[in-house]
This record gives structure tokens, C-alpha cells and sequence, in this order.
């Protein structure tokens, strides 16, 4: 893994040096498709395990610091033009430190917004980390708008921008709060890496409906096409998946 593993250092020593218990999230997904930004990374069925790592604290003070761990493995082999794609193996690994502005200042209660180094690593590659900086903002009303921004830099996609807008909102369907359904939408403008031959533009549009109970769920997502120069159609790592079912689970540790 060529990774500078910058994140898990600083999270290790976080750990490390905390005076009190932390939180842990931890879940496990399984989706039909690996799709990021309307590209397709696998087109088969796939694993994708997660933990954050929040709550740090120095004596009585909690740290606004997110830890997260997050996994693609592969459960079918993607072909033809994917040689490293093995079942049972990690295509890739990310790892990412946030840092929840919110909990230092605020404008209004309802918003929030966090900074963060993210690091694409790709184990079954000769390729260098993608290093990369995320913004995020939302605000916690009946659409709950929410914009996200990723940079990469000094890797093999350095210059590539992400921005995306999106919406979402959820109905409890039972008066014990256990089922609930959530509709969300989010549309993708993609500034391509400083070396690509592609276009800037408007790449994609997503729409998914989760339907959740306690701590499992069940979701499908249509990827729209948007701008075929910008997205281009095809196999790996272009427009080659509509649909994507999940299911998951997830569980919290305090």
C-alpha cells in the first residue's frame, strides 16, 4: 500500500493518548456495483466495511475528530480490462481524519460543516495514493441540503475536482421509530485531473430510495449520465452501471 498513512497516525496517536472511552461505528455493506461519481470501478458484487472513531477526548474536553476506515473488496472479478481484480481481495482502501468545524463555530445550529485529508490507497495497483482535501456542509431541515467538494492532489488524478449538491429526506413508517424509508438525490460536477483529455462538466445525477429497520437496510440507486464528455461510456472506470442494490448493517460501541 503505497499510503503515507498520515490519517492513522494522527488517529493511532489519538487513541493512544485519549483519557476516556471513544465512540466506534462500525458496519458492513454489500453492494451490486462499485460506482463512484457515475464510474464504474467493478461491475460485479462487492464488500465494503466500514468503522469511524469519534468522541476523543482530553480530560472533560471532547476533540472534533472523525477517524474513518473504509474498504472496496471485491467479490467477482471484473473483466476484461481489470486484470487486478480478484475476488476476495481489496481493490481499495480509504482512510480519512475529519474535522467537525461545527463543534468549534457555528452560525446556526441547524448547520454544519467539516474539513478533512482523505487518502485513496489501491493495494492491487502500482499506482500512487490519491491524496485529497473534503469539504462538507449541510443544513438539518425538510430537504436537508448538503454540498460536498473533494480535491486531489500530487497523486496519479492531482487537479481532479468533485463537487456535488444533494438532498434527502426521511419518513418514519412506524410509531416506534424502528422503520423508516429516506429519499435522496445528488447531482456531480466533475474539474478533470490536470493530465485528462475528458471535459469539465456535469457527469451525473444519483436518486436512492433506503428503506431501513433498526440497523439494517436495503436501498437501490439509479446513476444518470449527464454529459458523455465528461462521463464517458464504457467499462472500467467510465458509465457502465444504471443500477445499484445494497444491503447492509450497521452497529455502534460507546
Amino acid at each position: 500500500m503505497k499510503s503515507t498513512v498520515f490519517a492513522a497516525a494522527l488517529a493511532a496517536a489519538g487513541l493512544c493518548t485519549a483519557s476516556q472511552a471513544v465512540n466506534v461505528d462500525v458496519g458492513l455493506d454489500f453492494k451490486s456495483a462499485y460506482v463512484a461519481t457515475g464510474a464504474t470501478c467493478n461491475d460485479g458484487w462487492v464488500a465494503m466495511p466500514w468503522v469511524d472513531v469519534y468522541g476523543l477526548k482530553a480530560g472533560d474536553t471532547e476533540i472534533p475528530l472523525l477517524f474513518e476506515f473504509w474498504g472496496a473488496m471485491d467479490l467477482e472479478r471484473y473483466e476484461p480490462n481489470k486484470p487486478y481484480s480478484r475476488s476476495g481481495r481489496f481493490q481499495e482502501i480509504d482512510l480519512l481524519l475529519q474535522l467537525d468545524l461545527g463543534a468549534i463555530w457555528t452560525p446556526d445550529e441547524k448547520f454544519s460543516w467539516s474539513v478533512g485529508y482523505l487518502e485513496y490507497d489501491y493495494p492491487e495497483q502500482d499506482v500512487e495514493t490519491d491524496n485529497l482535501i473534503v469539504f462538507n456542509a449541510g443544513y438539518d431541515c425538510w430537504l436537508n441540503p448538503a454540498f460536498t467538494c473533494k480535491y486531489r492532489f500530487g497523486g496519479p488524478s492531482d487537479g481532479k475536482c468533485e463537487l456535488a449538491l444533494a438532498a434527502s429526506h426521511g419518513f418514519q413508517l412506524d410509531d416506534a421509530g424502528d422503520f423508516g424509508l429516506s429519499l435522496a438525490a445528488d447531482v456531480w460536477y466533475v474539474v478533470q485531473a490536470d493530465e485528462s483529455e475528458d471535459d469539465d462538466g456535469f457527469a451525473c445525477a444519483d436518486f436512492t430510495a433506503k428503506l431501513s429497520w433498526k440497523n439494517l437496510y436495503a436501498s437501490a440507486t439509479y446513476v444518470a449520465q449527464i454529459d458523455d464528455d465528461v462521463l464517458p461510456d464504457g467499462d472500467a472506470y467510465a458509465y457502465d452501471v444504471e443500477w445499484i442494490f445494497a444491503v447492509g448493517a450497521s452497529y455502534s460501541f460507546e
